[in-house]
């Protein structure tokens, strides 16, 4: 049988949808649009009705594309509304640790978990107890009688998972996991290394900034900023007096994060408010756009030190702003 899924990332600027189908150990992209958000302003619902609107279009996109209906998916959330906490599980084993073991020590941890009126999104254990055996990572296959894990388990309250699935209720769509966007982040780019020491997330989008602080491949810790690649519109809009669409659009066709890169004789000709003509050079524009870029990153990393003061050993830039021109110079 096909194993075939779906994931949305419902963002404030766009709602993004990818279908992948796992074969063996790999998932295949067979279909991914992105659509504009609407009703949906810093990861909150505004206007369901307007939201439901935007999901439509791109849950009928891919449809259409591979020419199925899809039943269920994977919502990811933003970091912002999530907490952290330790936790801890017990769970008896009769002579090999098997999968359906490990399961039930993760369940007894999720269930001393003090969730009140929030809801468990993730488990993550840190490290298992099998007999008198500490501080083990892995315990497939290992044969005891007493398993135990200490595990961080996020948390979100239940006003704002219930508003995501009230949309897809509506849709007729089963939501059948919930993730967080920066555990995904990290899973896309991690590597041995990375897993061995901690390291930062930076996702900053449309409207607001998340940072996460992952040790040892597990988010502990996160916040956000509300700043992202809108205050650059704002920017080149100001100075330059022009509309804010028109400086967008500038700022994804034309701009480079870093003005070394920048060409002073590239110029393009463009109306302001006043319906004048101006002449913006690709080194101008490139100005603005990088001061506004460094203040993020700088404001970011100023997060990042107060979440925590361990050595950070490597640090992962994603959302919309990494996809600027010339990002990976700046």
């Amino acid at each position: 049988m096909r194993k075939i899924y779906s994931c949305l990332d419902v963002g404030s600027y766009g709602i993004k949808l990818v279908v992948m189908e796992h074969i063996e150990d790999h998932f295949v992209v067979l279909s991914d649009v992105m659509v504009k958000s609407k009703g949906i302003q810093k990861g909150i619902i505004v206007s369901e009705d307007e939201a439901l609107f935007s999901i439509k279009k791109a849950i009928a996109s891919v449809e259409e594309d591979l020419n199925i209906t899809i039943h269920k998916i994977l919502c990811l959330i933003p970091s912002d509304q999530i907490e952290f906490m330790m936790t801890s599980g017990e769970a008896k084993v009769q002579g090999v640790v098997s999968q359906d073991a490990i399961g039930r020590v993760l369940k007894d941890a999720a269930l001393n978990a003090q969730l009140d009126n929030q809801i468990l999104v993730h488990i993550s254990p840190v490290f298992y107890q099998l007999d008198d055996q500490e501080n083990l990572k892995d315990v497939r296959g290992l044969v005891g009688e007493q398993l135990g894990v200490k595990a961080v388990v996020v948390k979100a309250p239940k006003t704002y998972i219930r508003s995501f699935f009230h949309l897809f209720q509506r849709l007729g769509i089963e939501v059948s996991d919930i993730g967080v966007g920066l555990i995904g982040d990290y899973y896309a780019a991690k590597d041995n290394y990375m897993d061995k020491n901690v390291s930062a997330v930076i996702n900053s989008g449309y409207e607001k900034t998340e940072v996460g602080i992952f040790n040892k491949g597990i988010l502990i810790k996160s916040a956000k900023l509300d700043e992202g690649s809108i205050e650059i519109d704002r920017d080149i809009a100001y100075q330059l007096n022009i509309e804010k669409k028109k400086a967008r659009y500038l700022k994804e066709t034309f701009a480079v994060s870093n003005t070394r890169y920048s060409d002073a004789s590239d110029i393009v000709q463009i109306l302001n408010k006043k319906e004048e003509a101006i002449e913006i050079s690709q080194l101008k524009i490139s100005e603005i756009v990088e001061e506004r870029l460094q203040e993020i990153l700088k404001n970011a990393k100023k997060q990042i030190n107060i979440l925590t003061n361990r050595e950070i050993r490597y640090i992962i830039v994603t959302g919309g702003i990494s996809e600027l021109a010339g990002f990976q110079y700046a």
